[in-house]
C-alpha cells in the first residue's frame, strides 16, 4: 500500500507492506512496516501450503497464516532467498553456479532437515527457477538447455522430476 495516499503508487517513496490472505476473504495477516521504494524484494515471502508462509528474515521462517505470527523453532534456516521449498517443507531447491560469479546454470535438490544435496539436476545455459506439486512429491525445473543457447537456435525446456 503506498503511503500516503493510495493510488499514487508512482510518486510516493515508501510502502506500507503487509501480507493478506485474499480468499476467502481478503484479511491482514501480518504487518511489516514502513518500507523505502525498492528497498524489499517481494521474493521474501513463499507460500508453503494454505495455513503456511514462509518469510525470509534473516533465515527463513515459517509464518502461520491463521494466527499471523511465527511458528517456535519450526522449519528452514536456510539464508537463501533463491531457496523454494516444498509445501511440506522436507526439500529445497536452489539455483548454483558452478563457479562463483557465474550465473546460475542448475538446480540442486536439498533435505531441509540436514542440508544434505540429494541431486543435482543437469546444467543448464540458464536455469530460469522451480515450482513445487502442492504434495512435494514432484517438481519442475525451467529453463535454456545447454543445447538450445545459441542466437539462432534459442529453446526453453520444462523437465519435471519425482521426489522418491
Amino acid at each position: 500500500m503506498p503511503i500516503p495516499v493510495p493510488g499514487d503508487i508512482y510518486m510516493t517513496d515508501s510502502y506500507e507492506m503487509s501480507l493478506v490472505t485474499v480468499f476467502p476473504a481478503q484479511r491482514r495477516v501480518l504487518s511489516l512496516g514502513k518500507k523505502k521504494t525498492g528497498s524489499w524484494d517481494e521474493s521474501a515471502f513463499q507460500a508453503a501450503s494454505s495455513e503456511r508462509v514462509l518469510i525470509l528474515s534473516e533465515y527463513w521462517k515459517v509464518l502461520s497464516v491463521a494466527t499471523g505470527k511465527p511458528f517456535r523453532d519450526l522449519g528452514p534456516r536456510n539464508t537463501s532467498l533463491k531457496s523454494i521449498y516444498s509445501p511440506d517443507l522436507k526439500y529445497y531447491l536452489r539455483a548454483e553456479a558452478a563457479q562463483r560469479g557465474e550465473e546460475p546454470d542448475h538446480i540442486v535438490l536439498y533435505r531441509t532437515a540436514d542440508g544434505m544435496r540429494l541431486e543435482r539436476l543437469p546444467r543448464m545455459a540458464r536455469a530460469y527457477g522451480a515450482a513445487w506439486s502442492p504434495e512435494s512429491n514432484r517438481f519442475a525445473v525451467f529453463g535454456v538447455p545447454i543445447a538450445g543457447a545459441s542466437p539462432t537456435h534459442y529453446v526453453e525446456e520444462l523437465i519435471i522430476y519425482s521426489v522418491r
